[in-house]
């Protein structure tokens, strides 16, 4: 039963193997549509910023690559909580990541915020960010 129901899972797309990326797609065209801000970006760096009991506040330092949404120039910074003992990974190959705003501050919103700056995801974000609604005031990723 459980193999049929998987079978009638991947009717609706064009093959099996895609599923992986139907998903992906989903939660990368998820995260722009409830953000506001994403882009294509390099990681170059962070701070730790404060310690607690059971977590982390780093400052993340960014070279943007290509803007998607929000207004920001050619670098960014932003807050990241982590575990302790945990540290961002800065990358050596760009990322697509998405982030939130409050006040003056951005803010990355959670696991599901950062994707693979692979050319399919650029173009999927790219097509996505043509279709946003630029009056939108209410970001379900991030707190209010």
């Amino acid at each position: 039963m459980k193999k049929f129901i998987s079978l009638l899972g991947c009717v609706s797309l064009s093959a099996c193997a895609s599923e992986g990326v139907y998903s992906q797609n989903e939660a990368l065209k998820d995260a722009i549509f409830q953000t506001p801000y994403s882009a294509v970006v390099k990681v170059t760096g962070f701070e730790k910023f404060s310690e607690h009991e059971e977590d982390v506040l780093f400052k993340v330092q960014a070279e943007v690559i290509q803007k998607l949404r929000g207004d920001v120039g050619s670098e960014i910074t932003f807050s990241m909580y982590g575990e302790l003992g945990d540290e961002p990974n800065i990358h050596n190959d760009p990322v697509i990541l998405t982030l939130c705003h409050d006040k003056d501050t951005y803010y990355w919103p959670g696991t599901g915020a950062e994707f693979e700056a692979n050319q399919e995801n650029i173009l999927y974000a790219q097509e996505t960010a043509a279709h946003l609604d630029i009056e939108q005031h209410h970001f379900a990723h991030c707190s209010e």
